[in-house]
């Protein structure tokens, strides 16, 4: 089974490949809430900008990116994800 990477995902994904370099000079360790491929704030913890990012955007409609680690795959979870 092939698992589809939405839109926005895929559009966050792009941008934050774009100034990863950077932003694990500026902020290493930390959590970046993106959302329509910009990111919208910066947090300590990935709790923080998962919850951030429910309230102002909805589930589905957002990616975090932990910086200076490798992207976590959610596996069989990704089929939860509300589909557009």
């Amino acid at each position: 089974m092939e698992i589809e990477i939405s839109k926005e995902a895929k559009t966050n994904r792009d941008a934050y490949q774009a100034v990863q370099a950077q932003m694990e000079l500026d902020h290493f360790g930390k959590c970046v809430l993106m959302h329509n491929g910009e990111i919208v704030g910066i947090y300590d913890t990935s709790s923080d900008a998962y919850a951030v990012g429910c309230e102002k955007f909805g589930l589905g409609e957002f990616t975090t990116e932990l910086v200076g680690q490798k992207p976590m795959h959610l596996g069989i979870f990704t089929l939860c994800l509300p589909q557009k």
